[in-house]
């Protein structure tokens, strides 16, 4: 009778240490790989810049947190940038749903009918990521040294064309 108290008493413990280590063995596998569920909301923001340094204003601007495993959206969200270039959305606290650290962060841009995407980034811990874009052109304001140059050469090889045509009419008239 005695051994099979200490029988018993050894068999409740091993199964108590078994389900401690289940636990353990749960929880570190999720931390260690990646996914962490969101227990707050997820602010991510920057600014958007073309490649001479200027604000994009007025571009649309989407946030997609997708699964690195298997590349499907788990959370969107579309702003637009303002007057400085600078946007910021925010992913719910749904955990799990919207996002989850190690998500592939990436945001679209989308300016006069052409976009850009930057997905070098996963998420985070924190709870604000900031993700600033370079769109890889300037905006033709003409801005810059280099855009004025291309215009003035483009205006000059116009300009010389007429004036040979004009030239040629005259010769062929005298």
């Amino acid at each position: 009778m005695e051994n099979q108290k200490r029988i018993l008493a050894c068999a409740k413990s091993v199964a108590v240490i078994a389900s401690a280590l289940f636990v353990v063995l749960v929880l570190s596998t999720n931390l260690f790989s990646g996914n962490v569920g969101a227990a707050d909301p997820k602010v991510v923001d920057g600014n958007v810049r073309d490649s001479g340094g200027n604000p994009l204003q007025g571009a649309t601007v989407t946030v997609n947190m997708r699964d690195p495993g298997t590349n499907v959206i788990r959370g969107s969200v579309t702003t637009s940038t303002d007057s400085d270039g600078f946007y910021t959305t925010t992913f719910g606290s749904f955990v799990g749903q919207d996002w989850l650290v190690g998500d592939k962060l990436e945001v679209v841009v989308v300016k006069d009918a052409q976009s850009y995407t930057d997905d070098d980034q996963n998420a985070d811990l924190e709870p604000r990521q900031t993700v600033d874009v370079t769109w890889p052109y300037a905006i033709p304001e003409f801005g810059s040294l280099l855009g004025l140059a291309v215009v003035g050469v483009a205006v000059g090889f116009v300009a010389l064309v007429f004036v040979g045509r004009k030239k040629k009419q005259s010769d062929s008239q005298t």
